[in-house]
């Protein structure tokens, strides 16, 4: 099995599925537990999430593991440049949620260009916890921008 990751909000850099997965445990109800054949992680997926992928190619599913293996997502923040909107309190009004915001993000390993830096939604847990957003939070300017307040969960 192939699982969806267009919920991350995929983009140049991105795929959009990940995998192979083996499949664990026969559906049950809109769920199915899965296998990463290099990772060996489990994970309950929804079905509609899934598409199937024909391993048949190969005699063992164990050649398929340097296939897997590439499969790592994790991109590793190297510095976070920008953000916007440029304030959160805008005068008189009601202060914008976190949810509002994006950040312009520079990426380690990936040479800089059109898809480095991109901008990431608030939203991208990944990037909330990086050492390289605390430390853009917490430089003087934008901690006037967006308030003292805006790293705390």
């Amino acid at each position: 099995m192939l699982v969806s990751v267009e919920e991350r909000g995929t983009h140049k850099l991105g795929a959009r599925w990940t995998g192979p997965y083996l499949v664990v445990e026969a559906p049950v109800g809109q769920r199915v537990l899965l296998q990463h054949l290099s990772s060996r992680k489990l994970a309950h997926v929804q079905l509609a999430m899934c598409k199937r992928c024909n391993l048949d190619l190969v005699s063992e599913v164990d050649a398929w593991l340097p296939l897997a293996a590439q499969d790592n997502f994790e991109y590793v923040v190297k510095e976070v440049v920008a953000h916007r909107p440029a304030t959160r309190a805008p005068s008189g009004r009601k202060r914008r949620p976190k949810s509002d915001f994006e950040f312009q993000v520079l990426w380690a390993d990936l040479p800089e260009g059109e898809d480095n830096p991109t901008w990431e939604p608030w939203a991208n847990q990944s990037l909330r916890e990086s050492e390289p957003y605390a430390a853009y939070l917490n430089r003087p300017d934008v901690a006037a921008a967006l308030g003292a307040d805006f790293l705390a969960t």
